[in-house]
């Protein structure tokens, strides 16, 4: 069995979707003077690779650690979407072999641009009607490759509350650059914060 990690990995240097909090890691103890390591971490909720739940857009939503796991582990299946240009439509997933139940990662051209330094924001998004057709498909999950699902400063939040509404968990920050299209079985833990509208994960898929 083939376990392949599409987290991106945490550190100080790590790029942030613009306006998120930096990520600091620090020495507590230290060998030198306590005999031991123990380190702090302060950081966002949506630093790298996360989940978000609809509390994150939805009054009453519920929260990360409310969040249903069975909807983030299952069959996944890899979109390869690298032609792209712009955003994806309704009229691109048509094109694609989605089953109800399934778990859509979107592989984008934003994989380039998951590995530089500064967020931009001209990045691969899901437009309204994409967000509607995956709805109607009734998928569990849906996760791309940058650090947010939806267009930049977008004045209504759409696609995601549409998502989220359903309780249809959004995965953003995946790492799938060298990740091939097609079908496996995906493992993602968010944190299990209390009360949070997202949490890092871990996610790994398997083949």
């Amino acid at each position: 069995m083939e376990i392949i990690d599409i987290s991106m990995k945490i550190s100080g240097e790590m790029m942030l979707y613009e306006g998120d909090p930096k990520v600091e890691i620090a020495a507590v103890k230290t060998f030198s003077d306590d005999g031991v390591v123990v380190s702090r971490i302060g950081m966002g909720l949506h630093s790298g690779t996360h989940v978000d739940s609809p509390a994150h857009y939805l009054e009453d939503g519920n929260s990360i650690d409310e969040t249903d796991l069975n909807s983030l582990i299952g069959d996944a299946i890899v979109l390869d979407l690298t032609s792209v240009e712009d955003c994806i439509t309704a009229s691109d997933l048509k094109k694609c072999t989605i089953g109800e139940g399934e778990i859509i990662l979107f592989k984008t051209r934003n994989s380039n641009l998951l590995k530089k330094a500064v967020f931009s924001r001209e990045f691969i998004h899901l437009n309204d009607d994409a967000a509607d057709y995956l709805v109607d498909k009734n998928i569990k999950a849906v996760g791309i490759d940058y650090l947010s699902i939806e267009k930049f400063n977008s004045e209504n939040n759409y696609v995601h509350k549409r998502f989220l509404s359903k309780n249809i968990p959004v995965i953003e920050g995946l790492v799938l650059e060298a990740v091939e299209p097609g079908r496996y079985t995906l493992f993602c833990l968010p944190l299990n914060i209390v009360a949070g509208e997202a949490a890092p994960a871990r996610c790994v898929l398997l083949r």
